[in-house]
């Protein structure tokens, strides 16, 4: 874990964090996955979405985040592949990092998704600043029983919430005041 970048350090976690506490680490540092680290073992990386199903299965905000720590649908890349391997499957999965392991599964590295794309799409776009007014008063009946537990702005749609999807398209546009 010594060789890692300083970017990449503000980025772990500990494994016996709690859901809480590592939902707390994620919304201070703006992002919206973490790397799991069990002392220098690299357990794999916990995403908000990981927490969201967590805590739709019940599961106590007191709950180590080692134990729903699940790796089976995560992507990581390994030292032996190309760049634009690793970019294809960064744009596929939208992912803001993507671990770079050993064949031990030793985390080598971390790329970042601003270091190999620039949202140029966006650059290019016309800025406005208008207020943005999100209609977010249902009930979410149609997507029972998930609303029962989670309020349908905050239902994860990959990586994001819809919420966030919503506001992000706007920021990329220059809208910096939003009203719900």
């Amino acid at each position: 874990m010594s060789m890692l970048s300083e970017r990449t350090k503000t980025k772990i976690v500990d494994s016996h964090k709690t859901i809480i506490q590592t939902m707390k680490l994620m919304d201070k540092g703006f992002t919206k996955s973490l790397l799991v680290f069990d002392g220098e073992q690299f357990l794999g990386m916990i995403t908000n979405g990981d927490l969201q199903r967590a805590i739709i299965a019940n599961q106590p905000f007191d709950t180590e985040i080692r134990s729903i720590v699940d790796n089976s649908g995560k992507k990581y890349a390994h030292i032996s592949d190309n760049i634009e391997h690793i970019k294809a499957w960064m744009l596929d999965v939208r992912a803001e990092m993507m671990p770079v392991v050993d064949s031990e599964g030793k985390l080598v590295k971390v790329i970042f998704w601003d270091e190999l794309f620039n949202d140029q799409q966006n650059d290019n776009r016309k800025k406005i600043d208008l207020p943005v007014v999100i209609m977010a008063g249902g009930k979410g009946t149609r997507l029972k029983p998930i609303t029962n537990v989670i309020p349908k702005p905050l239902i994860p749609i990959g990586e994001k919430t819809i919420l966030e999807e919503i506001m992000d398209q706007f920021e990329n546009i220059g809208c910096q005041k939003f009203f719900m």
